[in-house]
């Protein structure tokens, strides 16, 4: 897998899949995120690592840097974390607030002495393009996936699909609910148990009786002040709903918008 980014109609490769050796990988790029702090362009991911003190299944949150004129400031991505995990099928996101000073979301299924744990949503600071200390964001039952963040003024907002109440038998997912938390800018969770931001009724699925309900594809943040732009494709009606959020996270609309 290969992660590019176009800058005035060209191509920079900003990461490859390749080992220590400089020889490829076998395995794809987990989902990845731009950015633009200001100042340079951030691809972040979430990447397969080389096995090592003896174990096999291995990840870290990779940023790469690219200038404006298109030159990478990083030769090889800067690594966060080194976890051991039973997933790299999660998604990314990132955002900055200022030049040098961004935050990126993942999911990451956990692997340690008990086994894997559910998908949990995790965030990282990202200075100069560095990744620092992985922070968790969720610990509730079941899984949370697909991240989005933004910078709403004075603190990170991370929403998220939670599948906390979501049935396992079929049809699959229903009670899936979007969730989102604020996390300082010193990196502190300010909403452990996270903050319902949509209902399963407001994702545009109650009617499926199928065997898989599906998810919603993806969700994406944007703010404006201390207001917040929670961005969703429903998942029967596959129109673009979204409802604007205020600085505690409590909805500002009675019922979703129909954007597209």
């Amino acid at each position: 897998g290969v992660a590019v980014l176009s800058q005035n109609g060209s191509l920079t490769l900003l990461k490859e899949n390749l080992s220590i050796a400089g020889e490829p990988l076998g395995y794809a790029l987990d989902a990845s995120s731009p950015a633009f702090d200001g100042v340079d362009f951030l691809l972040a991911s979430y990447a397969k690592q080389p096995p090592a003190g003896g174990k096999t299944y291995l990840g870290a949150l990779e940023v790469q840097r690219l200038a404006p004129t298109g030159t990478l400031k990083d030769a090889a991505p800067l690594l966060g974390d080194v976890q051991e995990t039973g997933t790299l099928d999660g998604a990314v996101a990132i955002a900055c607030k200022a030049p040098g000073d961004c935050l990126a979301a993942y999911s990451m299924r956990k692997y340690g002495t008990g086994g894997e744990s559910d998908q949990d949503i995790w965030v990282a600071p990202v200075k100069n393009g560095q990744p620092g200390a992985s922070i968790q964001v969720t610990t509730a039952a079941e899984d949370q996936i697909a991240p989005s963040v933004v910078w709403e003024g004075t603190r990170w907002v991370v929403a998220w699909v939670d599948l906390r109440f979501a049935t396992a038998s079929i049809p699959f997912y229903n009670n899936s609910q979007l969730y989102g938390a604020r996390v300082s800018s010193a990196g502190a969770v300010l909403d452990p148990i996270g903050i319902p931001l949509a209902s399963y009724a407001e994702l545009a699925d109650t009617t499926n009786a199928s065997q898989a309900t599906a998810l919603p594809e993806a969700i994406a943040l944007a703010r404006s002040g201390s207001t917040t732009l929670l961005a969703w494709r429903g998942t029967s009606s596959q129109k673009i709903l979204g409802g604007r959020l205020a600085a505690n996270l409590n909805a500002l609309d009675a019922t979703p918008v129909v954007m597209a």
